[in-house]
């Protein structure tokens, strides 16, 4: 039995010209369904949102740091933890996953500048809601939250996600 070969494609590998990225309405960005295995090359900015659906990368080295709008990644079957999500993506208000995907290390969406609100893609995890009423309770600063949001991962057996 052959395997399928996936060759390494990034972000850079789309562009013919430096201003060749396909930016549309309110300076968003649509990178979805490109094969991507990497996002090395994404701008280091974006007014608007930035999409990522349907690619191949495993992890997040390389996106785009300051996103306006949203961010969506929606069905990436490599993309299994959002570990250290906080370090490539310092602010953006929305990020829409694909939850039933997500495994692990989800601790680094309360240090994210501006996250108001993560939204699932597919039918809720138990991982998802523990961290949603979290991340939408401004009674506490977001750190504190972040603690207690572990804590109760704990308590339900998750564990995995409890980490940054």
């Amino acid at each position: 039995m052959k395997l399928l070969e996936i060759q390494a494609k990034d972000v850079n590998s789309l562009k013919r010209s430096e201003n060749d990225l396909s930016f549309f309405g309110n300076h968003s960005l649509d990178l979805s369904n490109e094969g991507l295995t990497s996002l090395i090359g994404c701008p280091p900015e974006i007014k608007g949102a930035l999409y990522l659906d349907n690619n191949l990368f495993s992890d997040l080295v390389g996106c785009t740091a300051i996103i306006g709008d949203g961010l969506s990644l929606y069905n990436n079957p490599r993309l299994t933890s959002l570990h250290n999500i906080h370090r490539h993506v310092k602010q953006v208000e929305t990020i829409t996953v694909s939850v039933s995907q997500i495994k692990s290390r989800v601790l680094g969406l309360f240090l994210i500048k501006g996250l108001r609100h993560i939204s699932r893609a597919d039918p809720r995890e138990e991982w998802f809601d523990i961290v949603q009423t979290r991340l939408l309770d401004e009674t506490r600063p977001r750190r504190e939250n972040m603690y207690y949001c572990q804590e109760e991962l704990i308590e339900a057996e998750l564990q995995e996600y409890a980490q940054i």
